[in-house]
């Protein structure tokens, strides 16, 4: 769940005392406002606040919402500054609990790490209350497993890779377009590459040249 997002305000009366329901009540506007600034996030997730909430000081005039970090835990963290006359207050972190909607990648037969998900897997809508980031079910089926898979998984990012296309001492063929021609040099790859990965390749003149991986034996200088 990587979230980016900018520092928004949330504008107050100058000289707001706040109580403790208040305090829940600003906290998540807040939080409403940085997901209102993620729409795919927004129309895709629901979440609640995570108890005990930070205290808000009792006198500010506007507070200041940073972009969301992730814990280790998986935890999304929102994190909250409350200014009083210019002067910035003490960083308050506010935990979520994220509840993702949607599709889901679940595992149905044991996978082992560097194996196809094809015919191993099932695609449900499903709420995944679990925190992390799901792996999106577009085209899972052509995935690779990157870790050992059991069934009952649910799939995160990270936990299957697109497919080499190109791999370590493949020949391969690098293209290079100048402005009016065109070069094709052979060479041979270094590397395992995805669609989009950058890979060395060694020439038949052994030069070293980095390119683009473009299709099965095709990479672009």
């Amino acid at each position: 769940m990587k979230i980016v997002l900018s520092v928004m305000v949330l504008y107050l009366f100058a000289g707001f005392a706040i109580g403790a329901e208040a305090n829940k009540v600003v906290i998540r506007r807040a939080v409403e406002m940085a997901f209102d600034r993620q729409p795919e996030m927004a129309s895709t997730t629901a979440w609640e606040l995570i108890e005990p909430l930070p205290t808000l000081p009792q006198k500010y005039d506007s507070v200041t919402v940073q972009p969301f970090t992730i814990e280790r835990s998986g935890k999304p963290t929102i994190w909250l500054q409350a200014w009083h006359q210019g002067r910035r207050g003490k960083t308050l972190p506010v935990k979520l609990e994220v509840i993702h909607t949607g599709k889901i990648v679940r595992v149905i037969k044991p996978v082992k790490s560097g194996d196809a998900l094809s015919g191993a897997i099932e695609i449900i809508a499903s709420e995944w209350k679990r925190n992390g980031n799901p792996l999106p079910a577009d085209n899972a089926e052509k995935l690779i497993a990157t870790r050992p898979l059991t069934p009952g998984d649910v799939l995160e990012v990270g936990w299957a890779r697109q497919p080499y296309i190109v791999h370590r001492n493949d020949a391969v063929t690098v293209l290079s377009d100048a402005k009016s021609f065109s070069v094709e040099v052979e060479g041979t790859a270094m590397m395992n590459g995805k669609i989009g990965d950058r890979i060395p390749v060694k020439t038949l003149a052994n030069k070293t040249i980095w390119g683009k991986v473009i299709g099965s034996g095709k990479v672009r200088a």
